[in-house]
């Protein structure tokens, strides 16, 4: 049976909790379609509460607490009326001393500093996260080929690999794996299916988990 349509893969990554800081753990999101599978986001849990950064830099609260504080009209105007804190676990942001490649950026999540690329770095795009905590991501760039320039690489010890121009045109540039789990689609040989519809998603990674993206049910 051809895997449903769309499907939230929520990739939880790592052997034991890998601590950042006290209390802090984190996990890596990644979305897939009917047609390829996306890294979306890593997500920290400090102290219980949430918190999902996209490559870009960009925070999304993953909680089910009210109690968020923002920075008001008396603080520094790039912090003013962001995030100030949630659940007591304070944010931080780059301010305007800081290189124009990320300043108003998220900066820290309690003790858990995050970085960016920026305009000195050769052939990655400036403002993409480049750690986060200790965890380093990186990318790959244009001497990877078109169709990954720009793709997460890996996130820690956590390697993704997408199919190249190799594997035929209805997988090029598609992802292949994300550590041991292995992603293939149907070809042209499968005459039931259109090329480059996702097949399967096969292999465990540790603390790895598929929901459904509509109603968020288990699947694997």
């Amino acid at each position: 049976m051809i895997l449903k349509r769309t499907i939230l893969l929520f990739a939880f990554l790592f052997s034991g909790f890998v601590a950042f800081s006290q209390n802090t753990q984190y996990y890596v999101n990644a979305v897939a379609s009917d047609n390829d599978v996306y890294m979306e986001s890593v997500e920290l849990v400090v102290n219980g509460t949430r918190f999902q950064i996209d490559m870009d830099g960009q925070l999304n609260i993953n909680s089910r607490s009210r109690n968020i504080t923002y920075y008001g009209q008396f603080d520094s105007e790039y912090k003013r009326g962001k995030i100030k804190s949630v659940n007591g676990v304070m944010l931080d942001y780059y301010d305007q001393f800081s290189s124009g490649d990320y300043s108003g950026k998220l900066k820290s999540i309690g003790s858990n500093i995050i970085t960016y690329y920026d305009s000195f770095t050769i052939f990655v795009k400036k403002g993409l996260v480049k750690t986060i905590g200790n965890i380093k991501i990186e990318y790959y760039d244009k001497f990877d080929g078109d169709e990954k320039d720009g793709k997460v690489k890996s996130i820690g010890d956590i390697k993704v690999v997408y199919y190249d121009r190799f594997d035929g045109d209805e997988r090029k540039g598609k992802l292949k794996s994300i550590g041991n789990t292995q992603v293939t689609y149907f070809d042209r040989f499968d005459r039931n299916y259109p090329p480059g519809v996702i097949k399967s998603i096969t292999g465990k990674t540790q603390r790895l988990r598929i929901y459904d993206m509509y109603d968020d049910s288990l699947i694997n």
